[in-house]
């Protein structure tokens, strides 16, 4: 999942992702990795290619945003990816990370950075 993100950060090729629009109501999974996936209406768009990429970049970005399968995983500290300045690396850190380290889903958020407007 770093080595994802860390070629992502060097525009290394992350190959290609394939989606399929169909007409139809197809069979698919209500969750992408640990997320569940809001509602959608009219066609569906299904993975065909880099359902793994896809789920590494839904999972680190929108972990907090978006409804958590009950039965995630045993490890969901996994999704928690940070991005390090000292070492230049993304890397995992528990609660205590340094404060050189930014989490990626943060770094990705706008909102991170700017402070809240008072009042």
């Amino acid at each position: 999942m770093v080595n994802l993100f860390d070629s992502i950060r060097k525009q290394y090729p992350i190959g290609t992702l394939l989606f399929w629009e169909s007409s139809k109501a197809r069979p698919m999974s209500d969750h992408l990795g640990p997320l569940k996936v809001p509602e959608f209406q009219g066609g569906k768009l299904l993975i065909l290619d880099g359902q793994q990429r896809i789920t590494t970049l839904a999972g680190v970005l929108l972990y907090d945003e978006l409804e958590r399968s009950a039965a995630d995983d045993l490890d969901p500290k996994r999704w928690l990816v940070w991005y390090d300045a000292a070492s230049d690396n993304f890397v995992y850190h528990d609660d205590d990370a340094p404060p050189s380290a930014v989490r990626v889903s943060e770094l990705m958020a706008q909102r991170a950075f700017m402070p809240l407007p008072s009042g």
